[in-house]
């Protein structure tokens, strides 16, 4: 034996730097006092520093940390930060079109854009691993959209961490941000009309007067895009005055009066359907394009899809109409809430009649 090797291995071991066995999983740093974790569980092994000096709080943290470990799948130590991001993507379950497809652009900004090799394992992936993809992906991005990649993101690990892939999320300590005020468009009453009967006329669109009824169908009803797209002529029934709507959402049913306002519409579109049920309401699914088109022409704001909707809340609200029913008429189950948090804004007007009734 080279008793050169023997000595320097015994110096080895007796270097204050070495960790010293304490107990069964549990090492102390001699010079530090500090302790930390190492032992053998379903087939890996664990090294981790407690994080302590004190002997009873090393115990119990190692006691904590064997029943976190004993969490982990063993077979799915290996599975890539692909993986689990991919099968986070599948199970999102009913969301709306849209929706799907910013996530998706969202598993692909992973997939393309990550820091490092996305298909090491997941246990290797660290914080700042993920804070840097956040910071430049979102770079620029309003904080709401910002957000919505750190849901994202966050929800990819915690997946893992229920299925038992990680112990604990790398980023579960980053929090979403403040969300910024924002200038929320509402065409008046009369720019309502003028935009529909803009779009009905610009004879040069060949589909201007489905574009025009599908205008003029979000503005009267207050339903979002993906709703009124989905109606079919047997969601209609003019006898009790009523047609049937899916949120889009929620992927649940709720019911709306067929508006005095509304009522016309409503009737011309069922009869040029003819007697097919399953024929759609209007046969469009979208009128973005004319209504961006409109508002250039007439030199209004950049009024939405969603404006629409806005504008007939508002006007609901200026009407004296509760919040309890508007929310009904909306598909919302919060007794009104969210009416009273994102859509209680009423013009000047409005506020200077109430305001008159304390004469």
């Amino acid at each position: 034996m080279d008793t050169s090797t023997s000595s320097e291995q015994h110096q080895k071991s007796k270097s204050p730097n070495s960790l010293r066995r304490v107990s069964e999983g549990l090492y102390r740093n001699p010079t530090s006092g500090a302790y930390f974790a190492h032992f053998r569980l379903k087939g890996r092994v664990f090294k981790e520093s407690l994080g302590t000096s004190e002997l009873p709080v090393a115990k119990r943290k190692l006691r904590d940390l064997r029943q976190e470990k004993e969490h982990l799948d063993p077979n799915a130590g290996k599975q890539t930060l692909r993986e689990i991001t991919e099968r986070h993507l599948k199970l999102q379950g009913n969301l709306s079109r849209s929706s799907i497809t910013k996530k998706t652009g969202i598993a692909n900004a992973v997939y393309q854009q990550w820091p490092k090799s996305i298909d090491r394992p997941a246990l290797e992936i660290r914080a700042s691993e993920v804070e840097e993809w956040l910071q430049n992906v979102t770079q620029g991005m309003r904080h709401s959209s910002r957000n919505e990649w750190l849901f994202f993101i966050k929800g990819v690990f915690e997946r893992a961490v229920r299925d038992g892939i990680l112990v604990k999320s790398p980023v579960a300590h980053l929090m979403p941000v403040k969300r910024q005020a924002v200038e929320r468009l509402t065409p008046t009453w009369e720019q309502f009309q003028a935009m529909v009967c803009y779009i009905r006329n610009n004879t040069i669109n060949r589909r201007c007067a489905a574009s025009g009824d599908f205008v003029e169908f979000m503005g009267l009803s207050g339903l979002g895009n993906g709703e009124v797209a989905e109606l079919k002529v047997r969601d209609v029934d003019l006898a009790r005055g009523t047609i049937w709507v899916r949120r889009q959402k929620t992927d649940t049913g709720f019911h709306i009066p067929i508006f005095p306002r509304l009522r016309p519409l409503v009737e011309r579109l069922v009869r040029a359907q003819g007697s097919d049920p399953n024929a759609k309401l209007v046969p469009i699914s979208e009128a973005k394009h004319a209504l961006e088109s409109t508002c250039k022409a007439l030199n209004y704001p950049h009024f939405t899809q969603r404006s629409l909707r806005r504008m007939f809340i508002t006007d609901a609200l200026e009407k004296g109409i509760d919040v309890k029913t508007i929310a009904e008429w909306q598909g919302h189950r919060d007794g009104g809430k969210l009416i009273l948090d994102t859509y209680s804004h009423v013009r000047r007007p409005h506020h200077d009649r109430m305001a008159e009734l304390l004469a």
